[in-house]
């Protein structure tokens, strides 16, 4: 019984001492951006060989091209569909880019959602919410960046007190 009372005693005191252990966890994380872009697409000119749909711009019809049909599997070089493997960054003649602003470039689900309206040499996804950024006046290519596997790293939580 002397043993075990003891054995409380100093488990006590390096509770109240305060042994502490670093807790280590690998955590998934997404690395930076790229910077470089992997391809460079330029939208077309001439729009005969495209597929368009009517779409009411400011409060009037025009004809709209969807912007997914100008990203083909020759631009990624690529003999199966990898589009959704990149993330995609309009551009306009002037530079402009919506990265100016926004935290993140366009996935490809997103940028099947807007058009190019050659009538006001622009992209154009909505009036408003979290696209309007992404509707670019004088839009001339879309830049394609391979988005970044996930890493695996160690982080090292504060530091924990020992439990018994």
């Amino acid at each position: 019984m002397r043993v075990i009372g003891n054995l409380v005693v100093i488990l006590s005191l390096l509770m109240m001492l305060g042994c502490n252990a670093k807790e280590v966890k690998k955590e998934k994380i997404m690395p930076d951006w790229n910077y470089e872009f992997d391809y460079e697409v330029y939208l077309p000119t001439d729009f005969d060989e495209f597929e368009s749909v009517e779409i009411e711009f400011r409060e009037s019809l025009v004809a709209a091209y969807p912007l997914g049909q100008f990203i083909t599997l020759e631009d990624i070089e690529a003999e199966e569909d990898e589009r959704d493997q990149y993330h995609y960054e309009i551009v306009a003649e002037d530079d402009y880019s919506p990265r100016i602003t926004m935290p993140y470039d366009l996935t490809w689900e997103k940028i099947q959602e807007g058009y190019y309206i050659p009538e006001a040499s622009r992209t154009y996804f909505s009036e408003k919410g979290e696209e309007l950024p992404f509707n670019v006046k004088g839009a001339n290519r879309i830049k394609l960046y391979r988005i970044p596997a996930e890493m695996e790293v160690d982080v090292e939580e504060e530091e924990l007190p020992i439990a018994s």
